[in-house]
């Protein structure tokens, strides 16, 4: 929460980092080019589709800007099954 002039402003910043970090690390770890590898558990991939949803639908900017801070940046936020 944000204090503006003795006011707390609930933004949601802290749920929104926390879960990029998550997704981040569970998309470093379970894919090769934005690629689901052949062994990701189901879990894995439902837990990484959710949040991203969820980041998309409460993140008041681009959606292509709720992830990844590097210099490669998409509005293609989906992942795709390695064949």
């Amino acid at each position: 929460m944000l204090c503006c002039i003795g006011e707390k402003v609930d933004s949601g910043d802290d749920r929104l980092c926390s879960t990029a970090m998550v997704v981040n690390a569970l998309v470093n770890t379970w894919t090769s080019n934005m690629t689901f590898l052949n062994d990701v558990p189901e879990e894995v991939k439902t837990v990484i589709k959710g949040a991203v949803h969820w980041m998309v639908t409460n993140y008041k900017g681009p959606a292509y800007n709720v992830l990844f801070s590097g210099s490669v940046k998409t509005e293609d936020v989906s992942c795709k099954q390695r064949t």
